[in-house]
């Protein structure tokens, strides 16, 4: 799911609580602009996050990846007059002030990506993918205060 997030770092709010009902608060608003524009009888779930001694802050870094697509290599079936899907990509900022870590959650795409594997760059440009990345994650948290040797780990699925 792709979080509709307008800033490069977005610090959440800096209580517990504050934070739960802005997270919620982003996660409706996701699911709800994803859906189709037509009147909606569902109600919207409500998320119940428990109350915790230990929390993280969470930044949604946008690693100005843009990938367009025939919507048919993602999704079937298709809607008729939805021929390309426009993807985002972010990476995920968790920082634990208590133990002083930071992990990273993915990289996004290389800004080089043509130079991975002859494989993967075989099958993105034979599928019809249009692939456009401005900077690379690392040049991203530079740019914004974060050294890259204060990472402490990064999450890569």
């Amino acid at each position: 799911m792709v979080f509709p997030i307008y800033a490069l770092l977005f610090p959440l709010a800096n209580s517990v609580d504050e934070n739960r009902l802005h997270l919620q608060e982003i996660l409706i608003r996701s699911i709800m602009s994803s859906l189709p524009s037509v009147a909606q009888a569902v109600a919207v779930p409500k998320i119940e996050i428990p109350p915790a001694s230990n929390t993280v802050t969470v930044r949604v870094i946008d690693t100005t990846t843009r990938i367009y697509m025939p919507v048919g290599t993602m999704f079937e079936p298709t809607i008729k007059g939805h021929t390309t899907l426009s993807s985002p990509s972010y990476s995920f900022l968790i920082e634990n002030e208590c133990l002083g870590r930071k992990v990273l959650f993915d990289l996004g795409t290389q800004k080089r990506w043509k130079e991975q594997a002859p494989g993967v760059v075989s099958m993105i440009e034979e599928s019809g993918w249009d692939v456009k990345v401005e900077k690379d994650v690392a040049d991203i948290l530079q740019e914004h205060g974060v050294p890259l040797a204060a990472i402490n780990a990064i999450i890569w699925r």
